[in-house]
C-alpha cells in the first residue's frame, strides 16, 4: 500500500488559508486596539463635561443667587481647555439656574487607517444646576 496522493489543486491550500487567518486575527486586534482608544475618549469627554459644568455652576452672581453667563461660560470652558479638549457649546438656561457643557475632542485611529477610518471625533454633553442657598451666605 502507498501513501494517499494529494490531490491536484490543494498545493499551498494551508498557506493561503493561514494568511487570511492572520489577516482576520490582525484586523480583530487593530479593532480591539483603536476601539479601546474610543471607548477611553468617551469617558474622558464625559468627566471633562461633568468638571466644566460643574466649574461654570460656580459662576453664581452674588446679588441674583443665578448664573451669571459670562463668568460661567468662563469657568466651564477654562475647565475643558485645561484638559486640552474642545467646548462645542456652554448654554446657561434662560433663568440662570442650569448649565450645559458640551464637549468634543477628536482621536487617531492608527490601526483602523489602514481601512480608511483615520479619525472618530467623540462628544459628550453634561448639566449642573445651582443650588439655591448652598455656600456662603
Amino acid at each position: 500500500m502507498g501513501s494517499p496522493e494529494r490531490g491536484h489543486g490543494e498545493a499551498g491550500f494551508a498557506t493561503v488559508w493561514m494568511l487570511g487567518l492572520a489577516t482576520v486575527t490582525l484586523l480583530l486586534v487593530a479593532l480591539a486596539a483603536d476601539g479601546a482608544r474610543v471607548l477611553s475618549a468617551v469617558s474622558e469627554t464625559g468627566d471633562t463635561a461633568r468638571a466644566a459644568a460643574r466649574a461654570g455652576a460656580l459662576g453664581v452672581d452674588p446679588a441674583s443667587r443665578t448664573l451669571n453667563p459670562a463668568l460661567a461660560d468662563d469657568e466651564a470652558r477654562a475647565v475643558v481647555a485645561a484638559r486640552q479638549m474642545t467646548p462645542t457649546a456652554v448654554v446657561i438656561s434662560p433663568d440662570g439656574s442650569r448649565i450645559e457643557v458640551t464637549v468634543q475632542t477628536t482621536i487617531d485611529l492608527p490601526l483602523l487607517r489602514l481601512l480608511g477610518v483615520p479619525t472618530r471625533t467623540v462628544s459628550s454633553t453634561a448639566t449642573a444646576t445651582v443650588l439655591q442657598g448652598v455656600g456662603p451666605p
